[in-house]
């Protein structure tokens, strides 16, 4: 488009007077005294308790009301004012009022049979004056801390959230912001200092300050168009390559958001987290990531394997593949995410460059314990079982389950020679004397001197070998069956 024709001096002064709620400058923050009263737009009244946080254009407080002038039973609740100026709070009040207000957060919940959806509930929002300045605020549902906070509890020594927790949470980021998507809205800053806590597991998406109204009624409101003002909007090193470009907020661009983060939570870090600040660099980074996502994720360092990273790739290229004015496959996506919810427990320590998981011994021994009935499974081309690691020796010594069947070497309790005990029809496996800390050599048919020393699993031969994998464990009457078949060869000479 082109630039407008010049103006005079003075209808260019006018001009720079933005309309309430869309300035760019930042009037000065002026703290509400404890127990200032606010009456809000339902004639609702509210009392500010202290600062609890700042955000970058007001403050927020505890507070309690809700009542009328009948003192009513009041409502715990959080209250965020700011300077009437200023823009954010304006676009979240109006969001609030147009999507959350009265029971239609519950409503949409009991549509898709979900027992809640993590948007705060919403009590009221009004205007007010004070030291004279006027302000806008916004009552709202007091949560717990921001999700920043507890990862931080949680990180390993590589700064990575445990997998389980993180795919959990991005299942129900999805639900919030499939709710706010519906209601005709973008969110545009999706990231974990942007989510609160309830509870042991309830997690709600908050800071509608970035919100923007993409569709009313069915009909989009933009089209795909840059605008350099908003580029870069949001939060460098997690927003979208839309956001990078200018584009107005759309369902695909908190699709991508969510993808930045979950990638980050899981590996602990982004690339170009040390210049997050560089927004034309981030930008570029993200577009050389997007062009080769599958080197890009090999080189990343996921604590589970490329299982893991798949699923993170499968939503980055499904929000790539969107077109501006489409809306993503949310039921698809919550399958995918949910079933690496549901995945066994994070089972590595450390990880290769690629992001392929290199099992320990120590890990070996706590999944083999979890799993009492689980035997161990000959890898592959060898008649020898798999030995599992002995906790107090670098030797990995197969063990039997408590409650397997099958037969065990069994140390004498005043010897340190094992002595084998076997029982027709089953398998040895060697089990190491509890009074003593050498490795015990595994029963075999040739009667051998020689120690026992623990096969590893064979490796795989691509990196999209999954860690699960890297522990071979088999379960039930099949893993036990091939056991067994292999004890009564070695016994028949073959």
């Amino acid at each position: 488009m082109a630039p407008p024709a010049k103006r005079p001096a003075a209808a260019a002064a006018a001009a720079k007077k933005k309309p309430a709620g869309v300035s760019k400058r930042t009037p000065a923050k002026i703290q509400l005294p404890e127990g200032t009263r606010l009456v809000d737009l339902k004639k609702q009244i509210w009392r500010v308790g202290r600062v609890i946080g700042e955000g970058g254009f007001g403050l927020v407080y505890l507070g309690t009301g809700g009542g009328g002038e009948d003192g009513a039973q009041p409502i715990d609740c959080v209250i965020k004012a700011e300077p009437k100026g200023n823009g954010p709070l304006f676009c979240e009040m109006h969001f609030y009022q147009r999507a959350a207000d009265g029971s239609r957060v519950g409503d949409w919940a009991a549509a898709k049979r979900l027992d809640y959806v993590g948007v705060p509930r919403f009590y009221g929002c009004g205007t007010a004056s004070h030291a004279g300045q006027d302000h806008r605020f916004l009552a709202i549902e007091r949560l717990g801390e921001d999700l920043e906070k507890q990862f931080d509890k949680q990180r390993d020594s590589l700064g990575r959230v445990p997998a389980r927790r993180a795919f959990a949470v991005a299942v129900r980021v999805l639900d919030a912001l499939e709710f706010v998507h519906d209601s005709g809205y973008a969110h545009a800053d999706v990231k974990a200092s942007n989510l609160l806590t309830s509870g042991a597991d309830r997690v709600y998406l908050a800071d509608f300050g970035l919100a923007f109204r993409y569709s009313a009624d069915g009909r989009w409101l933009k089209e795909e168009k840059e605008d350099p003002k908003r580029r870069h909007d949001g939060t460098s090193e997690y927003c979208s390559r839309d956001a990078h470009r200018g584009l107005a907020p759309t369902p695909r661009a908190d699709l991508e958001n969510l993808g930045w983060c979950l990638l980050a939570w899981l590996t602990g870090d982004l690339p170009w987290q040390q210049y997050r600040n560089e927004n034309e660099r981030v930008q570029r980074a993200k577009e050389a990531a997007m062009a080769d996502l599958a080197g890009f994720l090999g080189r990343c360092q996921f604590a589970r394997g490329s299982a893991d990273a798949e699923a993170v790739a499968e939503v980055l290229r499904h929000a790539a593949g969107l077109g501006y004015h489409e809306r993503p496959q949310y039921a698809r996506l919550r399958a995918l995410l949910q079933r690496r919810a549901d995945a066994s427990a994070d089972k590595v320590d450390s990880t290769t460059s690629n992001g392929v998981a290199k099992a320990t011994a120590k890990t070996a021994a706590a999944a083999a314990s979890a799993r009492p009935k689980s035997v161990a499974k000959a890898p592959t081309k060898s008649t020898t079982p798999v030995a599992k690691a002995s906790p107090r020796s670098k030797t990995p010594v197969a063990k039997a389950s408590p409650r397997s069947k099958t037969s065990v070497a069994k140390a004498s309790p005043r010897s340190k020679t094992p002595v084998a005990k076997t029982t027709p029809k089953s398998t040895r496996v060697a089990k190491a004397s509890p009074r003593s800390t050498a490795p015990v050599a595994k029963a075999s048919s040739s009667n051998t001197k020689s120690s026992a020393v623990a096969r590893a699993a064979a490796s795989s031969n691509s990196s999209s070998s999954i860690v699960e994998e890297s522990v071979a464990i088999s379960d039930g009457a099949n893993g036990a069956a091939d056991v067994a078949t292999m004890a009564r060869k070695r016994k028949s000479g073959c």
